[in-house]
């Protein structure tokens, strides 16, 4: 019986490898699609989060915002880490109604300028009223994360250490679609598929032409 030569085995192992990769885009997975944003309008942080720091804000988005979306939702926070490797915790909250879900995030892995979506296990509705809590828990001032704020008004107003302020948190909505690993449409993971299956095609003839016939490896 013929054994595999190394040019056959790795002529053999890059198709098959090649081949999985193709299949990816049909593995499920949720695609993320922002639905509604409140515009960044002379953006202020919220100042530093740590320890017994309490954000809040009721939110109603309008329903014309979000045109005609499906849930889930998500709820994306922007933050900002002062360019700086922060530490502590803090927890993100929605509710609405009797429904809450509650996330502890370690303040390391925030990013600076970037969103932290909190998509609840309940069935979010964002065209009626929810609340959108942020509580420092053993940050300290320093090495804490801070949130953007805007003097946008039209999704509520924030309210910091128990008052009132005249701006709102940066918020966006996020619907998530089932579709494929890489969110891609129907036709091109198709096409995915169709490469994966042309890619084993030219292994095998490959395999052939080196004097491999199928059942000789070894």
């Amino acid at each position: 019986m013929k054994r595999a030569n190394g040019r056959q085995l790795f002529v053999g192992g890059a198709a098959l490898v090649f081949a999985v990769a193709c299949l990816y885009p049909w593995m499920p997975g949720f695609y993320q699609k922002t639905v509604a944003e409140t515009p960044l309008r002379d953006p202020v942080p919220a100042g530093e989060i740590s320890a017994r720091v309490h954000i809040a804000e009721e939110v109603i988005v309008p329903a014309r915002s979000l045109a005609d979306s499906q849930g889930p939702y998500c709820v994306g926070l922007l933050f900002a880490t002062y360019q700086r490797a922060n530490k502590g915790h803090l927890s993100v909250a929605v509710t609405q109604g009797n429904d809450r879900a509650q996330w502890t995030v370690p303040m390391s892995r925030l990013e600076d300028n970037k969103s932290f979506y909190a998509c609840p296990s309940f069935d979010l509705d964002p065209r009626k009223q929810f609340s959108v809590l942020v509580d420092g828990k053993d940050g300290e001032e320093g090495s804490s994360a801070t949130l953007w704020l805007t003097s946008d008004l039209e999704y509520g107003s924030v309210t910091l250490g128990g008052s009132m302020a005249p701006k709102s948190l940066q918020l966006s909505i996020t619907s998530l679609s089932p579709t494929g690993g890489m969110g891609l449409s129907l036709p091109l993971r198709w096409a995915f598929l169709i490469c994966g299956a042309c890619s084993l095609l030219t292994a095998l003839a490959a395999l052939l032409w080196l004097g491999l016939e199928p059942g000789d490896v070894t």
